[in-house]
């Protein structure tokens, strides 16, 4: 009976929900496939100015300033400002890029499976709606990911929908470093990425759109109630599984030098019809994420690696 009502908690998906959806997704792949019509009437060929070999490995430091909501649904903030080394690999069964890390199981012209991981930051005990509730422990996801290319692969511009569903965990830190189940985070998304958009060269912009789907599990973590934290403005809660929110994000990186980028993003997420909307954690419906970034390679591989090697990494 319990596994039943979890796998019912999870499909439980409003026929507006679906409609909604399907009419993004429909308009996404219109207005993708009239984009990449756009940019390779107005920017020059692309063997003119994409290289079709890459580095095998890159080296560098990514310096950021993030402002990123506590929690879906949260309507307070932190702003994170740091360093961060990173390391880019693009191996033939394995890569590392701003994607994450993956293994890639399956790969051809219009398909790719992969698996690839996701975190999020904790939360301390400053957040006003969880006060003198537990802290939140930063999570990590793990899980396949199922891509389509519905037109292909090309250098100049790479469109693509996204399905992917992770095992989320949390990490005791820094405590015993403990690790906790927290329940099952998926999604579904549309990408569209153009390298040297309508001639500029030196540009690379990208925007996504997709919808979240979490189970109980997931959502008890962050936007359950129980009775010892009741109080007058905090009613006790307890979440079901389903749809949970939809999100929209655009990013753009201009080389300085070609050691040097510049980064900016960001990303809007709507919780309305959120299966976890009413939780009484949940203070505000819409919430904002930015960053602006400073990329520097500091060493890069000479063996190269050829186009057909690469899955959707940017070729800069």
């Amino acid at each position: 009976m319990t596994i039943r009502k979890s796998y019912s908690d999870a499909v439980m998906i409003t026929r507006k929900t679906i409609n909604l959806i399907f009419v993004v997704l429909v308009c996404a792949g219109i207005f993708s496939f009239s984009l990449s019509r756009i940019c390779q009437a107005d920017s020059d060929p692309v063997s003119s100015r994409i290289s079709d070999s890459q580095p095998l490995w890159e080296v560098g430091l990514f310096n950021v300033v993030a402002r990123l909501p506590h929690y879906r649904g949260s309507d307070e903030t932190t702003t994170y400002a740091f360093p961060l080394p990173y390391l880019i690999y693009r191996g033939d069964f394995f890569q590392m890029n701003r994607d994450g890390v993956k293994g890639i199981f399956l790969r051809s012209e219009s398909f790719e499976l992969d698996t690839s991981l996701y975190g999020n930051p904790p939360v301390d005990g400053d957040n006003q709606a969880r006060s003198g509730m537990e802290e939140l422990e930063p999570t990590f996801e793990i899980g396949p990911s199922l891509k389509w290319f519905p037109f292909g692969r090309q250098s100049d511009i790479t469109t693509y929908f996204k399905a992917a569903v992770r095992g989320v965990g949390s990490i005791d830190f820094p405590g015993d470093m403990e690790i906790r189940y927290q329940g099952i985070h998926g999604e579904i998304e549309w990408i569209s990425q153009v390298v040297a958009p309508f001639g500029y060269r030196d540009w690379l912009v990208g925007v996504s759109l997709g919808a979240d789907f979490t189970n109980r599990e997931y959502n008890r973590y962050f936007y359950d109630v129980s009775s010892e934290y009741v109080r007058n403005d905090r009613p006790a809660y307890q979440s079901s599984g389903g749809y949970g929110g939809a999100k929209f994000s655009t990013y753009a990186g201009k080389k300085i030098t070609p050691d040097i980028t510049c980064w900016a993003w960001f990303r809007w997420e709507n919780i309305d019809d959120a299966v976890f909307e009413d939780s009484p954690l949940v203070r505000d419906k819409n919430n904002f994420s930015m960053s602006l970034a400073l990329s520097w390679t500091i060493a890069r591989s000479t063996h190269q690696v050829t186009a057909h090697m690469l899955t959707h990494d940017n070729p800069w």
